[in-house]
């Protein structure tokens, strides 16, 4: 699955560095510094790129048609290229230009099928009992999604829009779900221990009905799991209760990120002095993918064919947004979300030396803090979770009661414990698993959609005019 990502990323039109010659007919964007000998593949571009110079005719967005127009030559090292908009002239900020690259409607809206075309379904047929459109579209979109949790239908793993939420609040929604349930994922993934309780009912209805009479039947009073399945009632609701809350932060924080980061890039693009723009721009938008990539490490799995394995590499998108040597830089550091922010700190400690107001500046320190609160928190989430000992009584309590309860169902509901059994464990097992889910929000939240809203907002801005 991975030698797809770069198709598919074009596809989906993510911008590719400038500074390869060969996308530069591929994709518009503006000249960045000379950077000889950086010899990188580029799977956006398939192609192989060996020079970030000679970029004499490098094509520069026009913010009037949204296609690209020709810079009026070469550019130097501190330079950036002149764009001609309805409002006069102004200095776009170098770096991968995407304003023509917005998310169209069928990237945004996953549920209607293939319609946009030439997206490849990527799928293991074996794994999945039907091809479901929505998640091959949503994996092939973002491959660090965990597809073992990722729904047939539209998830949470994609941003919603309007259609999408007349879709979900449909009255009809009851009977649709219902109709769906075999392609459920809580119940993919819950199936085997639902037959086994399954099972054991089975089993204390054959010993029951056909064991000789001088054996005695297996029978208890319901009692015991009245008063118990009050309190294991409580033990779910609380632990899915945690578990909704982190997922809800992580959302948060990646709300946060966005939103600082649009701060960050319109103090700098009306503030800072000349190139140190464009850098401010480009680094804001590598933060977004190497904290992506962060957070989504590597899932290390038995067999390569499971289609959870997989680990976010951020090498490409960082080598065609940076120079060589930031870019090697970055991809060396350990924790690469917390260099790149000093490095932002950086630019703007440059900005502030060039002589910014004092106020913006104070601005700039606190936007640069709540990023930093941004990395804090996802780490937090990432390497914390739920108190083990309380997912594994939960887990205890839940076998305990369940591999009981067709002892005490027997002698009220005879053959009808085997239904009663299933439902009740699809049930209860469902709740917990929808828990352990979401507990580690960012292997299904829409993370690269969501770097993508990073990518857009930040090019749109650095290429409005700057009336001064």
């Amino acid at each position: 699955m991975l030698h797809q990502i770069g198709s598919t990323m074009q596809q989906h039109r993510m911008p590719a560095y400038a500074g390869c010659k060969s996308v530069c007919a591929k994709v518009p964007h503006t000249p960045m510094p000379s950077q000889a000998n950086c010899v990188h593949k580029s799977r956006w571009s398939s192609t192989i790129c060996k020079s970030r110079g000679d970029h004499s005719a490098a094509p520069s967005p026009s913010p009037n048609s949204g296609t690209p127009s020709t810079s009026a030559g070469a550019v130097g090292a501190t330079s950036a290229p002149i764009v001609n908009g309805r409002h006069g002239t102004y200095e776009a900020a170098p770096g991968p230009s995407v304003v023509a690259h917005t998310l169209s409607s069928s990237d945004a809206d996953e549920d209607d099928g293939d319609e946009a075309g030439g997206c490849v379904a990527v799928w293991d047929e074996n794994f999945w009992n039907r091809p479901s459109p929505v998640r091959a579209r949503l994996i092939n979109n973002d491959p660090g999604l965990n597809q073992n949790l990722i729904s047939s239908g539209t998830t949470i793993a994609q941003i919603f829009s309007q259609d999408m939420w007349e879709r979900h609040r449909q009255p009809g929604r009851y009977w649709l779900y219902m109709s769906r349930m075999l392609h459920s994922t809580v119940l993919r993934r819950i199936f085997k221990p639902v037959m086994v309780f399954c099972s054991i009912a089975a089993v204390v209805g054959a010993v029951n009905s056909w064991a000789p009479a001088h054996l005695p039947r297996i029978t208890m009073s319901l009692v015991p799991h009245t008063l118990l399945g009050a309190a294991l009632s409580l033990l779910l609701v609380f632990r899915t209760n945690s578990s909704y809350a982190r997922f809800v932060e992580g959302r948060l924080l990646w709300g946060a990120l966005v939103r600082h980061s649009r701060d960050w890039t319109r103090m700098a693009a009306n503030y800072f002095p000349g190139e140190l723009r464009g850098r401010a721009a480009r680094y804001v938008q590598v933060l977004a993918f190497v904290l992506k990539s962060h957070l989504r490490s590597g899932r290390t799995r038995a067999t390569v064919a499971d289609p959870s394995a997989f680990r976010d590499d951020p090498t490409i998108v960082v080598q065609e947004l940076l120079p060589c040597s930031e870019a090697d830089a970055v991809l060396t550091q350990t924790n690469r979300p917390f260099y790149v922010v000093c490095r932002m700190t950086q630019i703007a400690r440059d900005a502030c030396a060039a002589g910014i107001p004092r106020h913006i500046s104070h601005s700039i320190e606190h936007t640069l803090s709540e990023l930093m609160a941004v990395i804090g928190g996802c780490d937090r989430i990432l390497g914390t979770p739920i108190p083990l000992s309380y997912t594994r009584h939960t887990s205890r309590s839940l076998v305990l009661w369940l591999a009981t309860l067709p002892v005490a169902l027997w002698p009220v509901a005879g053959w009808l414990t085997l239904p009663t059994m299933a439902v009740l464990a699809f049930i209860f097992l469902g709740i917990d698993e929808i828990g352990v889910e979401i507990e580690e929000p960012f292997c299904i939240l829409p993370l690269l959609p969501l770097c993508r809203t990073i990518v857009n907002d930040v090019n749109t801005v650095m290429t409005m005019p700057m009336h001064h």
